[in-house]
Parts: structure tokens; sequence; C-alpha cells
């Protein structure tokens, strides 16, 4: 039986977009269906709005039960994991305290030498909420948002969150995001053209990890 097309909003990746038809985001993102959006887009965090992504069809399980009583069933919520490198500027918040929380969760830890986070948190939420109890600092976690890093928007997500850009991401190329990309690319020591080139996406991944 053939699968339901989905159209990818802004704010949805595949484990939100397969929460949303009660599946594991594995079965969603590795479906043979998807292999040319496997291809296009590397990481299923990371979609763009209009990417087509294909849904199968769920398979039931069937479950014996015993007729004439009463029978509990639990229903596990899938989860995701969450990464973050956290930077005051360009360096690492090492071994940071951080507190998260996801609806009616709450996560704690600290983070490794780098400055990176690792967090399980429910594939239907999309937002989460970060705390670094040390140094009394909140942030809101828009969890999906970030687009492919060849996107102009996806560009200013990542410069935005680097501290570079200080308005709020439009898919525009305009004179605040130019002088965001001139200021990240003399922070890199490449040549500084404003222009959002190969060099300079290859460089932003690099520093930003995704």
């Amino acid at each position: 039986m053939a699968g339901t097309t989905h159209d990818v909003q802004a704010g949805e990746c595949i484990a939100t977009i397969a929460a949303k038809y009660g599946l594991p985001w594995k079965t969603v993102w590795e479906a043979p269906e998807n292999a040319a959006l496997r291809k296009l887009r590397k990481d299923p965090n990371v979609l763009a709005p209009g990417d087509k992504v294909t849904v199968p069809q769920p398979k039931p399980k069937p479950s014996p039960i015993e007729t004439g009583k009463s029978h509990r069933f639990v229903v596990k919520r899938e989860k995701v994991r969450v990464y973050l490198k956290l930077t005051a500027g360009q360096e690492p918040l090492a071994n940071e305290p951080w507190e998260i929380e996801c609806g009616e969760r709450k996560l704690e830890g600290t983070t490794g030498d780098d400055g990176t986070l690792e967090a399980e948190v429910p594939a239907d939420q999309a937002e989460a909420v970060l705390k670094l109890p040390n140094r009394r600092q909140t942030y809101k976690l828009a969890l999906g948002e970030l687009e492919p890093i060849d996107t102009i928007r996806g560009a200013q997500t990542r410069l935005k969150n680097l501290g570079l850009h200080a308005d709020e991401p439009s898919g525009t190329l305009d004179e605040a995001t130019t002088a965001a990309i001139e200021a990240f690319q003399r922070a890199e020591k490449i040549s500084v053209t404003g222009k959002y080139d190969a060099t300079t996406q290859k460089a932003l991944a690099k520093v930003y990890g995704l």
C-alpha cells in the first residue's frame, strides 16, 4: 500500500513528522521512497520547507489477548537525541552544568570538554528550554527549526546562534546578513566577500557542527 506524501513545513524534521503519524523516525527516514531526500539532506534533523517526505503506511502488530478480561497497553513515546555545542564567543563552555525542560521532562547534565551537550527528548516536542544555572541564563530551543546550510535562512540561524546575526532569520540576503557573513569570514580568516559561497558554507558547517 502506498505511503502518504508529507510536505515539510517550517520547523519540522523527520522526528516530528514521524511522531505525527505514530511511526518511529527511522522507519520514515530509511523508507526506500525517501532515498532521494536522504541523498539531498544527509541529516534527518535538517529539512527545508517544501521538501517532500513519504510516510509509509504503519504495519499493525497483532497482540493476542484473552476475551472477557481487562488488559493494559503501555505506549512508549519515542525519543530523539539532541546535540548542542555551547560557546562563549568562540570558546567552548567546558564542564558547564545545564538543565533542559521539555514538556513534563526535566534533564540535567554537564557539557563535555569541547562544550558539547547531548540529551534525549521526546520526538513529538517542538520546543524546549535550556538553562545554564551557574550563569543564570535561559534559552528557548526550537527543535527541528534548523534548515539546510545551503539556504540563506539556514545560514542566518547558524550565524545568529554564533552571536554574529542579531535579526530573526528571514531567508533574505539583506545588509545585516551580508555583514554577519563578512564578520564570520574575518573570524575564520577566509576571503571577506560577504558572499555566501561554497567556501563559507563549508567553514560554517565545520564551526557549527551541522
